[in-house]
């Protein structure tokens, strides 16, 4: 089946432009060079959109090929999955397991909405703070507390400090049920009601 995007290497040089035509010391399928330096000769880790598609991931120490086809696929990137959400989940199978509730961009298969695919300065792979990436998407926590004088901590804090970023067992994603949830940080209150 022929692939829908293809390696343009292949496309302009043919199979020399990787593969040896009868020995190679570099090892598997006759490469000129080992990967990831195969892929690093044309691919420069220090170009700035690679280095921004990439996000610090130690392109340099890795495979590249566990992730992209090298002769082509059927989306941009050359995914050796049909989509990002299948590629995502050859590692990450279990995420929405057992969920009854699941957040809309993980429902879908949009795992990039809210993570990068390599690297990131954020915890998770996050392509920002959690709260700062939350309210990008949901605009109306910003609304409904911009004019107010009075504002729950966690709402301008960590969004992950009640929900959970996938999906929960609860309404809403809250990691517990009410008033569980909110009695887990005012012990006070939770002693004055036991």
């Amino acid at each position: 089946k022929a692939a829908k995007v293809k390696h343009t290497p292949l496309e302009k040089q043919g199979c020399s432009a990787c593969h040896l035509p009868h020995v190679s010391a570099a090892g598997e399928h006759l490469l000129a060079k080992a990967v990831p330096e195969l892929c690093l000769g044309c691919h420069k880790a220090s170009a700035p959109t690679f280095v921004k598609k990439h996000v610090g991931y130690p392109v340099a120490t890795r495979r590249c090929t566990d992730c992209h086809d090298p002769h082509g696929g059927k989306t941009k990137g050359l995914l050796t999955s049909d989509t990002v959400a299948a590629l995502c989940s050859e590692c990450h199978e279990k995420t929405l397991e057992g969920l009854a509730f699941v957040h809309g961009p993980a429902a879908i298969g949009q795992c990039t909405a809210c993570h990068q695919p390599h690297a990131s300065e954020h915890p998770a792979l996050l392509k920002a703070a959690d709260r700062e990436l939350c309210i990008e998407c949901h605009t109306e926590i910003l609304d409904r507390t911009a004019e107010r004088k009075h504002v729950h901590p966690p709402v301008e804090g960590s969004c992950l400090s009640c929900h959970k970023p996938h999906g929960a067992a609860n309404k809403m994603m809250l990691s517990a049920t009410v008033p569980g949830l909110c009695l887990d940080c005012n012990d006070t209150i939770a002693e004055r009601l036991e």
